[in-house]
């Protein structure tokens, strides 16, 4: 394998690992699981592999007080709360997932996929009008970029037969 494509199965496999991560929390939180039980074993589980590709690669993990604190820390706050919210929510925001396959049914991916930029704009908007956030100077010019960029993506002419033909 070339050495550039040497990252790509890793990737793919995270990739599948991630993408199937919603259906499994799922599953479990219909089989009784609370959410905290499906986070502690995430985490616990992505330790366990990472100690595991540490001692595979004959990497020492560091012990000291300052990188426990750090461990801790940041598998708190990193990972723990922020799976412990997304496990909570995910039980309840099945729409989510309908309207994003509706879109995908009706308009296909290449307009499906443009709506994480419109979110990013979106933020950028929000955080304006509702904190008093103030762009920096390559804020706007960059959003300016991404509009540009989605409008070109999603003109009406551009649009490709979805029969193939």
């Amino acid at each position: 394998m070339h050495a550039a494509l040497r990252p790509l199965p890793p990737l793919l496999l995270l990739g599948a690992i991630w993408g199937a991560t919603p259906a499994f929390v799922k599953h479990l939180g219909a089989a009784g699981w609370p959410p905290i039980l499906i986070a502690t074993f995430s985490a616990a589980g992505s330790a366990v592999i990472l100690l595991a590709a540490c001692r595979l690669r004959g990497t020492a993990v560091p012990l000291s007080q300052a990188h426990l604190r750090h461990y801790a820390v940041s598998g708190l706050f990193g990972l723990a709360l922020a799976n412990l919210v997304g496990f909570t929510s995910l039980q309840h925001v099945p729409a989510a997932f309908l309207l994003y396959f509706r879109s995908l049914a009706a308009h296909g991916g290449v307009i499906t996929s443009q709506a994480g930029y419109v979110v990013t704009l979106a933020g950028i908007a929000w955080g304006s009008v509702l904190f008093g956030e103030r762009p920096g100077w390559l804020t706007i010019p960059t959003a300016a970029l991404v509009f540009a960029g989605l409008a070109l993506v999603t003109l009406p002419g551009r649009r490709v037969s979805r029969s193939g033909a």
